[in-house]
């Protein structure tokens, strides 16, 4: 029985991995819901600041697509440098939260009714370092973004037509691209199992996990032309592409980051 208990608030850093990316690129929240808890705004200005140095590294290092539609390689080689890295980091943070939510399950094992309101007040710890580490995985982002002298507005095109073209694969005889892509799509279907819990209001756009699936991803991905010198590129960069749960996370919240900061700059 002590296992499962464990077990259960193990699983929710899962889910709060997923609410620690949102805020990363979301740049802050009105209220957050996990699991019936609710937590108010006392971060947002935090999140808001960031969500204008996003925006300010558009205005210093603007982008507009290639009218071809070909990517750089070594802009690709940059931009998966920095994916990976994002990943990295925010690994690092999961393992804390995972510690942390480990401790609140010893508490509530305990007998005794002190032992378990010890464990209930640490809930409000939890979500305190979920809230700091996204800040300070925010701020990474952005420190790698301008060491690269790329916007974000660079980093999403990147992203869409990496997967776009993977998406693409199967009907342009792209024979690599099939297999990286039936890969991601592993990844992509277990991310999506992870954010099944997590909602996230920021006013009039809302953030359901259940909007991390299969449809939403091809509908972003629809208008992405097959490019052969992009298919050559991922080729050469298949171990780097690579993805695991938490990149397809990410990678879903930059397809959708536009509409996230609009409504939190308002």
């Amino acid at each position: 029985m002590a296992k499962n208990k464990v077990f259960l608030w193990g699983c929710m850093g899962c889910g709060l991995f997923v609410l620690l990316f949102s805020l990363l690129m979301a740049g802050g929240i009105g209220f957050i819901a996990y699991q019936g808890y609710q937590f108010g705004q006392e971060i947002q200005a935090a999140y808001q600041e960031v969500a204008i140095e996003f925006q300010k590294l558009d205005q210093d290092y603007p982008f507009t697509p290639p009218d071809d539609g070909v990517m750089n390689e070594e802009r690709v080689k940059a931009f998966l440098q920095i994916r990976v890295e994002a990943v990295e980091f925010a690994t690092e943070y999961l393992q804390k939260l995972e510690l942390t939510g480990d401790e609140i399950g010893k508490q509530f094992e305990s007998e005794g009714i002190k032992s378990k309101l010890k464990g209930i007040g640490k809930i409000k710890d939890i979500v305190h370092l979920a809230a700091n580490m996204a800040a300070n995985i925010a701020q990474k982002q952005v420190q790698k973004l301008d060491e690269q002298e790329m916007s974000l507005k660079e980093y999403q095109w990147l992203t869409r037509t990496c997967l776009g073209t993977l998406a693409k694969a199967a009907e342009n005889g792209f024979e690599e691209g099939v297999s990286m892509w039936e890969n991601y799509l592993h990844h992509f279907d277990e991310a999506q199992i992870k954010t099944k819990d997590v909602n996230i209001d920021l006013g009039r756009t809302k953030i359901h996990g259940n909007r991390m699936n299969r449809d939403d991803l091809q509908k972003n991905l629809r208008k992405v032309d097959f490019v052969p010198q992009n298919a050559e590129i991922l080729k050469q960069t298949a171990d780097t592409f690579q993805p695991d749960d938490n990149a397809a996370v990410l990678d879903f919240i930059v397809l959708h980051f536009d509409e996230y900061v609009e409504e939190i700059t308002k």
